[in-house]
């Protein structure tokens, strides 16, 4: 992902991230005057040994954590001739791809959607709506997870992926709170 020449007054500032699991590096460059921004990066809910490094003068960051998401926070002073830099790193941790749903003008609601994602005694709570009488899916994409209850399965898919497969019971549309536990952890899945 990436953005160049996005004028803030005088200047123009180009960026770039790169993400793989566990790490990710975002760029940044300026043409024209300084300029001071505070960037945000977000972390996978749950991740553990956040590190943040990068070719920065003064600049610290700071971690925010909170129930529904964790972030890095850094305020950055860019000059011309002056690239930075800013590698994250962490172990664990876990983020939900948001589902996609086709629809169209004038469609009624359908399809899996997202309603919360919070953190709750070690495992990740999803609180989901979906179409009754179906089984929908999302991916996430972390560590490993166990399923806690019924009517939720979990296969794997590409490197960190884990494609998590609901039941949605009854008619029309139904919310639905599911559990997901670290994989190997001491509180085994009910």
């Amino acid at each position: 992902f990436g953005f160049h020449d996005l004028r803030v007054g005088e200047s123009a500032i180009h960026f770039s991230l790169e993400r793989r699991p566990g790490n990710a590096v975002a760029s940044f460059s300026v043409e024209g005057p300084p300029v001071e921004l505070t960037y945000i990066h977000p972390i996978p809910l749950g991740a553990r040994d956040v590190r943040m490094e990068g070719s920065l003068d003064e600049e610290r960051g700071r971690e925010i954590r909170g129930r529904h998401d964790q972030a890095q926070e850094v305020t950055l002073h860019l000059r011309e001739g002056s690239p930075v830099d800013l590698r994250f790193a962490w172990e664990g941790g876990l983020e939900v791809e948001p589902p996609v749903a086709s629809l169209s003008l004038g469609d009624g609601s359908r399809g899996l959607r997202v309603l919360d994602f919070t953190m709750e005694s070690g495992d990740w709570v999803l609180l989901l709506e979906g179409d009754g009488g179906e089984k929908q899916a999302l991916t996430v994409l972390g560590e490993g997870v166990e399923a806690v209850g019924t009517g939720v399965s979990l296969s794997p898919g590409s490197d960190e992926e884990m494609i998590v497969r609901v039941d949605f019971p009854g008619s029309g549309r139904v919310q639905r709170m599911i559990r997901l536990r670290p994989a190997g952890s001491p509180n085994p899945p009910r």
